[in-house]
């Protein structure tokens, strides 16, 4: 669901990607947690995943109820004009990254656990590279991430600027390192990385805006923190499972009966590509 001046671009990326693309004009908004009737366009579809090319100037939070809708993964695009997806869509047509997983976490001593655990729980799934904040300095993980991991984990404290980890990581930081490759899909196990604050774009939007990341996976936001925690496990078992996307990856997690995770899976949302590979 796009404007018309983006269709183009996005003919072009499924051409390159070889998938099926129906397009839809994207409608004047409306009220509700679904302005844009995602909801009733997905409905009989059967579609595997959705792009929504969104208003840059709305919170993600207020595009979509979920990260699915309808049962189905939606992607938030967020695009003042045309030329704002361009940089996303060189992170769709080209290479995939080589599989490789990236896990982050604050200094704190159950993130650290946290981080730990977690890159246990996916050690079969390739070269897992952990980069914890009581072991890896900013500028050494800024660096890291520029090489372009295909899946990046963070869990700590986040907020609308950047993860309070890495003694405070902002955009500034990521940014100040030239791109080697883009990562696949950056996600962060924290608090409002998806909140717009004083009219500032929000973090995760950055990464995709930039075409820093294929995909982002973060929470619009405050999470309780039990509920993140059980939200972890489940999305870390479930990855640990190896589906091919991101998409495929929260529809498994909807599946599990754990009622922590699904209260914290619905405060996240996805910016970029639902299928970006992981």
């Amino acid at each position: 669901m796009a404007p018309r001046a983006c269709w183009p671009q996005l003919r072009r990326a499924a051409g390159i990607r070889g998938a099926d693309l129906e397009l839809v004009v994207r409608p004047a908004a409306g009220a509700g947690r679904d302005p844009f009737d995602v909801a009733g366009a997905l409905g009989g579809s059967g579609a595997d995943a959705a792009l929504l090319v969104a208003p840059a100037r709305r919170a993600p939070r207020c595009l979509l109820p979920a990260p699915l809708v309808a049962g189905v993964p939606v992607g938030i695009l967020p695009a003042a004009s045309s030329a704002d997806i361009e940089a996303w869509l060189g992170t769709v047509t080209g290479p995939v990254a080589p599989h490789t997983t990236t896990v982050m976490s604050m200094a704190l001593n159950h993130f650290v656990a946290s981080g730990h655990r977690l890159a246990g729980m996916l050690a079969d799934r390739g070269e897992v590279a952990l980069r914890l904040a009581d072991r890896t300095s900013r500028d050494d993980l800024c660096t890291h991430l520029a090489t372009g991991p295909r899946l990046a984990i963070y869990i700590g404290h986040g907020h609308s600027r950047g993860w309070c980890g890495y003694r405070d990581l902002d955009w500034e930081h990521v940014a100040a390192v030239p791109i080697g490759r883009p990562c696949g899909v950056v996600v962060a196990l924290a608090c409002n990385t998806l909140t717009r604050a004083r009219g500032n774009e929000p973090f995760g939007c950055r990464w995709v805006r930039c075409g820093r990341a294929a995909a982002y996976l973060g929470s619009a936001h405050a999470l309780r923190t039990e509920a993140n925690a059980a939200f972890a496990v489940v999305l870390g078992g479930v990855l640990a499972e190896g589906p091919s996307t991101l998409g495929a990856a929260l529809v498994r997690v909807a599946a599990v009966a754990d009622p922590l995770a699904a209260r914290a899976m619905a405060s996240f949302r996805i910016i970029g590509d639902p299928l970006a590979p992981v």
